[in-house]
């Protein structure tokens, strides 16, 4: 237990290195180096061996809890070990409306085989209602207009700008919601549109599986909602925010994810257990215990008698001695 103790504090001293960033260093670099693979691989043992240990003991709730932290541990190691030699993961630009393929581009010119057919039939986003500029006219022809600054409309749907002057968000925006690039006020001020801000985005993947022959699956994805499907994961990065030509997308195939997310569990399990077992034993021993008469304290009165019961006299008794 103290080496296990040992290897984590040193494994923290790692995970220092790689959170402090330095410039001009690849701090990440201390996660890929062999001694970190050496002291995790030692970790997993260790684990492991007391998790046998645990068996020769005899049951009790304590026990289980014991043995799910220290197998979670095993599990989220050797998860995160075949993710990180078994697994693949590559990001690439897919063109929207482009056809199916079942190659995807890998890191270093390499490619990547698919069980199926991807493309990205479709894109759609949604934005922030944007930011204009005000602009002062010009004084004479020919000079410039003079910034004044930039505005946003609040949540109710209001622009207000300098000189009291109140727009809502429908003088701007048309009924298909494209929002108007410029727009001359009364008093010949200009309001230039800035650029929009989006608040979702999402794609429709088309998917051709070999053992599916002669159907297509349209599956719609986004931000924070992965496309999942034969053991890869697609993640939505970013997009062409000029003409919306093609998506970024992230793909990752993890053998050992489920073995990660069950070491996860284990361990939230079998720590919070054994904290709350820890606080049951620590109010059982802090209750007062009242003694019984067998072990009511002696005391040797003379030192050549043996022991004997400790007698408090009676006022009686000593009325009786006085006497």
């Amino acid at each position: 237990m103290i080496i296990a103790i040992k290897l984590l504090l040193i494994l923290c001293l790692f995970f220092l290195a790689g959170a402090i960033p330095r410039p001009s260093v690849d701090v990440l670099g201390v996660f890929h180096t062999p001694v970190f693979f050496v002291l995790l691989a030692l970790l997993a043992l260790l684990c492991f061996v007391w998790s046998a240990r645990c068996l020769r003991r005899r049951w009790s709730s304590r026990t289980l809890f014991f043995l799910a932290a220290h197998l979670g541990m095993v599990f989220l190691l050797v998860g995160a070990a075949l993710g990180y030699f078994r697994g693949e993961r590559t990001q690439f630009a897919a063109m929207i409306g482009a056809a199916p393929e079942n190659v995807l581009p890998g890191p270093d010119n390499q490619s990547i085989a698919l069980p199926f057919s991807l493309a990205v039939s479709s894109f759609r986003t949604e934005s922030y209602p944007p930011s204009y500029h005000l602009y002062e006219a010009p004084a004479t022809a020919g000079d410039d207009y003079v910034l004044l600054g930039s505005y946003r409309f609040d949540r109710n749907g209001r622009m207000v700008l300098p000189g009291r002057l109140v727009l809502l968000d429908h003088e701007l925006c048309d009924e298909n919601g494209v929002w108007q690039s410029q727009k001359i006020l009364p008093d010949g001020r200009l309001l230039h549109r800035g650029s929009a801000v989006p608040s979702h985005f999402s794609a429709t993947a088309q998917i051709v599986d070999p053992a599916q022959p002669g159907q297509r699956q349209d599956i719609v994805f986004g931000v924070n909602r992965p496309l999942c499907y034969g053991g890869w994961r697609f993640y939505l990065m970013s997009f062409d925010a000029h003409e919306e030509r093609y998506v970024v997308l992230s793909a990752r195939r993890d053998p050992g994810r489920s073995l990660v997310i069950a070491g996860l569990w284990l361990i939230i399990i079998g720590c919070a257990g054994l904290c709350w077992q820890k606080r049951e034993a620590t109010v059982a021993e802090a209750a007062p215990v009242a003694p019984s008469p067998e072990e009511v304290p002696l005391f040797d009165d003379e030192p050549a008698t043996p022991l004997r019961r400790q007698i408090t006299p009676s006022p009686d008794t000593s009325e009786d001695a006085a006497l």
